[in-house]
């Protein structure tokens, strides 16, 4: 996955997909997602704004310009950006990034550059959360 934008709407499920080569990945790993606001050196993501993981319920065979991979369908639940607050702005930026970690092996991030996810949560006029 090259490096992107990733749009969240504060309080609403979110679908969003990741694709991995399939002669990269194997079966009991777990895709995990993190967007911060600045990077930091935590191991546990405790910073983290915005986090989730997927195993392998998660994954479909598909192809891309003929060429096999495994895509995560990574649905992030509401409650993982609710209590975002706005401070009046319209809007939010993160920095993020995909990590696949196999059962055994070397993770895999995505981007493995400097140039992180760009992750944009876009806040609501209302703040209903239930009828």
């Amino acid at each position: 996955m090259a490096a992107g934008i990733i749009e969240f709407a504060r309080g609403d499920g979110n679908h969003h997909t990741f694709a991995i080569p399939a002669e990269d990945w194997s079966s009991g790993g777990r895709l995990f997602f993190a967007a911060k606001q600045v990077i930091d050196d935590s191991t546990d993501d405790a910073l983290a704004v915005i986090d989730h993981n997927w195993g392998d319920e998660a994954v479909t065979d598909i192809e891309i310009d003929g060429e096999a991979y495994k895509e995560y369908a990574c649905y992030f639940p509401p409650n993982k950006t609710h209590d975002i607050p706005s401070n009046g702005a319209q809007s939010a930026e993160f920095l993020g990034e995909f990590q696949w970690v196999p059962s055994g092996g070397d993770p895999l991030t995505s981007p493995p550059t400097a140039d992180k996810l760009r992750c944009i949560v876009y806040f609501d006029v209302k703040r209903k959360t239930v009828v």
